[in-house]
């Protein structure tokens, strides 16, 4: 069984799409986080790379058309990200690893 958990980015007024601190990329049908950007409000709050968008201004997303939700929904604008377990495992085990290797 694995276990998923559920972020929640609010974009703030006056924040553009090209200001949102990531990139978002369809990936088999999904919507996904790439490109986190450190110390923006979104990594504040829990968004990294690989999370699945799943809901954005309270709406399930559509693949084909979320940039023009994206652009358009008036803000704030609730984002609602999700992750599953094995995937946050296997980052914090990349870290650990480059950490023990010298990397970072």
């Amino acid at each position: 069984r694995v276990r998923a958990s559920i972020k929640m980015f609010v974009v703030p007024k006056g924040v553009g799409l090209g200001d949102l601190g990531f990139k978002l990329k369809v990936a088999a049908g999904d919507v996904v986080v790439y490109s986190m950007v450190f110390d923006t409000a979104a990594y504040r709050v829990g968004v990294r790379d690989g999370y699945k968008l799943i809901r954005a201004a309270d709406q399930p997303v559509d693949s084909e058309k979320i940039i023009s939700v994206l652009k358009t929904s008036p803000r704030p604008l609730k984002l609602v990200f999700k992750v599953k377990k094995k995937a946050v495992r296997k980052l914090r085990a990349a870290v650990k690893a480059a950490q023990v290797g010298g990397m970072i």
